[in-house]
C-alpha cells in the first residue's frame, strides 16, 4: 500500500510539473504572439507614418517658395507664414512641425580658415594698388576675424565663468576641427588630440555638417555640448545674421549691448524691420555702427552692417508624426535660393527642442 501510495504521490508531482511546464509554453507562445501582434501593428504604422514626413517636408518647401514669392526682401517671426508651428490630426493620430531661422543663430563654419598670405599684405597699400587676388585674401581675413570676435563674443554672454573654455581657446578649437591643414593653432587641437580618445578619432578637417559635431571637440563636455547646440547652426557656407528673428543672445554675440538688444527685440515684436535700412534707422543701431572716437586707425564699429540682414536662406523643419503607439520625427535642412527650395539633409533621429 506505502509503495502504490508513493507512487500515486510521485505521478502527480510529476503530472504537476509537466503541467506547469506547458503552461509556462502557452504562456510564452501567447506573450510572443502578443509581442509579434504589438510589432506588426507598429511597423505597419511607422510605414503609415513615413508618407507624412515626407509630406509634412513638401508642405514646408511649398510654404518657403510662397513666402519669398510674397515678400522675398524680408523673413520675419510676425507677418511670415512659415514661422507657425502646424498640428493637425490625422487618421489614427496627430502630425506636427515647425520651421525655424537657421540665420537666426551664428553659423560655426564662419570661422572657415582664411589663406596666412593675408597676414602680409597691408591694406592701405595704394602702390602698387591691391590685386583682385589681394583683396580677396583680405576680404576672408576679414569675414574670418569678424566670426571669431562674434563666436567670442557669445561666449562670453552664455559663459560668464569661461566654464566651457575660455572664448580665444574656443575658436581655435573649432577652427582646427574645420580647416584642412594638420597645424594646431594657438590653444586649439588636431588630429593628433583626438587620437588619445577612446575611442580615438581624427579631426574632421572640413565643414562642420551637424550641431552634433561640437560635441566631439576638444574639452567639450556633456553639459557644455548642452548650452552650445543652442546658439550655433552649423551651414555649408558663410552666412549672415537675420536680425528680425535673431534672439537677445545672438544680437550681443554680433556686437550690440544687452540694453541694445533688449531695445531692438521691444521694437520688433512691435513690427518686422522691412529692410536693413529700415533696421539701421534705430538709434541704437546707428551708435552700434559708427565708428567710435579713439586713436586713429585701432578704433572699430561694435557692430559691422557686412553681417547683417532682414532675410534668410536657410531653415530648419523639425516634424513628429504619432500613429498608435507609433512616433517619427523628421528633422530636415531646407535651403532656398530665390523661390526654389531644396532639402539639404534629412534625419528621422529626436532632436526636438
Amino acid at each position: 500500500m506505502k509503495s502504490q501510495s508513493k507512487q500515486q504521490g510521485a505521478a502527480l508531482i510529476i503530472a504537476l510539473v509537466i503541467m506547469s511546464i506547458a503552461m509556462a509554453i502557452v504562456t510564452n507562445i501567447l506573450f510572443r504572439q502578443q509581442l509579434s501582434t504589438r510589432l506588426s501593428s507598429n511597423i505597419g504604422n511607422l510605414e503609415r507614418a513615413y508618407p507624412f514626413a515626407t509630406g509634412i517636408e513638401d508642405y514646408a518647401r511649398s510654404v518657403l517658395k510662397r513666402d519669398y514669392e510674397d515678400s522675398p526682401d524680408k523673413d520675419d517671426l510676425i507677418d511670415d507664414v512659415w514661422s507657425t508651428p502646424v498640428n493637425t490630426p490625422i487618421d489614427g493620430g496627430t502630425i506636427s512641425g515647425r520651421l525655424t531661422d537657421l540665420q537666426a543663430k551664428l553659423n560655426l563654419n564662419n570661422l572657415m580658415a582664411y589663406d596666412p598670405a593675408a597676414d602680409s599684405i597691408d591694406p592701405d597699400q595704394t602702390t602698387p594698388a591691391l590685386t583682385e587676388a589681394q583683396n580677396q585674401l583680405l576680404d576672408d581675413k576679414f569675414y574670418f576675424d569678424l566670426a571669431s570676435a562674434n563666436v567670442q563674443a557669445l561666449l562670453l554672454v552664455i559663459d560668464p565663468d569661461q566654464e566651457v573654455n575660455s572664448p580665444e581657446s574656443f575658436v581655435d578649437i573649432a577652427k582646427d576641427w574645420i580647416d584642412s591643414d594638420s597645424t594646431v593653432s594657438s590653444g586649439g587641437a588636431e588630429s593628433s588630440d583626438y587620437q588619445i580618445e577612446d575611442p580615438a578619432y581624427n579631426a574632421a578637417n572640413t565643414l562642420m555638417v551637424s550641431p552634433t559635431e561640437i560635441n566631439l571637440l576638444k574639452d567639450i563636455d556633456k553639459d557644455n555640448y548642452a548650452l552650445l547646440k543652442q546658439h550655433f547652426s552649423t551651414l555649408p557656407e558663410y552666412t549672415l545674421v537675420n536680425v528680425n528673428t535673431a534672439d537677445g543672445t545672438t544680437l550681443q554675440a554680433i556686437g550690440f549691448t544687452a540694453e541694445a538688444a533688449e531695445n531692438i527685440l521691444e521694437v520688433r515684436n512691435e513690427s518686422s524691420f522691412a529692410s536693413l535700412a529700415d533696421f539701421k534707422e534705430l538709434a541704437v543701431v546707428q551708435v552700434a555702427l559708427e565708428d567710435p572716437d579713439g586713436a586713429e586707425g585701432e578704433e572699430t564699429p561694435a557692430v559691422f552692417e557686412q553681417i547683417l540682414s532682414v532675410t534668410s536662406q536657410y531653415f530648419l523643419l523639425q516634424g513628429e508624426i504619432n500613429i498608435g503607439a507609433a512616433r517619427l520625427y523628421i528633422n530636415s535642412i531646407l535651403h532656398r535660393d530665390g523661390a526654389k527650395v531644396t532639402v539639404i539633409s534629412r534625419d528621422f533621429s529626436n532632436q526636438q527642442l
